[in-house]
């Protein structure tokens, strides 16, 4: 049964984690290395390119004598752009066509490759700051482009990452060192089920001892005390009357504790 009646008990445990595994884990140069060579995307940023443009709609389905006459009022305005480069958003706001951004003076802020379509984009990343380019055709219709700013891509350094790959690093390699942990704790506290001595020793974890405690009153069985699963384990005949080792309890994600009652 369930200790009453202002009795308690003490017990012993021993709490294998993630911490503990992952303290002393080695992590050679080249790991680092191939890791960051490996996943170098993750610490690229792309070079991106601001640009204004003026579109004159000429759809798929115009005639060749519409498409020649919307062509011809690209070049018309591509002439007079070229004449006073400064006049060009003031002339994207009243001729461009392209709605979204006409009234931004044909601002498209900042995009990397992949955001337009491919001949607006192709023509984009081959201008010069400020360069203003010759009419591009697209399925939209006909463009002149002027590239406003460019945001050079970047590169993170194998030591500015280093930190963030070693801690990812260490995570993977503790969680693959408790797997195996985790199995060999529980066998050795099931096999030597009268002392957690070995435990500890074998992992090299400090066996911890409660104040005195019962069912009602957790609160000296220390920061473990809320786990319902540990607690049931406890006060079970086999841990109260044989004075055994519970089995080995997951009261945490990675985290396993055997406990041991040592005073009634």
């Amino acid at each position: 049964g369930l200790v009453k009646g202002g009795k308690g008990l003490r017990h012993h445990e021993v709490v294998l984690d993630l911490a503990v595994i992952g303290k002393d884990i080695p992590l050679p140069e080249a790991d680092l290395r191939k890791y960051y060579d490996e996943n170098i995307a993750r610490y690229t940023t792309a070079e991106e390119r601001r640009a204004s443009h003026i579109l004159i709609k000429a759809d798929k389905d115009l005639s060749a004598a519409e498409r020649a006459k919307a062509r011809a009022r690209a070049e018309a305005i591509l002439t007079e752009v070229r004449k006073s480069p400064a006049a060009f958003s003031e002339v994207a706001r009243k001729q461009s066509e392209d709605t979204g951004s006409a009234g931004q003076g044909g601002d498209l802020d900042f995009f990397g490759r992949g955001a337009m379509v491919k001949p607006f984009e192709e023509a984009v990343f081959s201008l010069k700051e400020n360069q203003i380019s010759d009419v591009v055709r697209s399925e939209f219709g006909f463009h002149i482009i002027r590239l406003t700013g460019i945001k050079p891509g970047k590169v993170r350094s194998l030591e500015e990452a280093r930190d963030s790959i070693a801690a990812e690093l260490k995570l993977q390699a503790a969680g693959r060192k408790f797997a195996e942990a985790a199995e060999s704790f529980s066998n050795l506290v099931y096999e030597q089920a009268d002392s957690l001595k070995p435990a500890a020793e074998t992992f090299k974890l400090p066996l911890r001892q409660t104040g005195l405690f019962d069912q009602q009153n957790r609160a000296a069985a220390g920061p473990l005390a809320s786990n319902e699963k540990l607690f049931a384990a406890l006060f079970s005949d086999d841990a109260l009357k044989n004075k055994r080792n519970t089995n080995a309890i997951e009261v945490a994600p990675n985290t396993l504790v055997a406990a041991r009652v040592v005073e009634v």
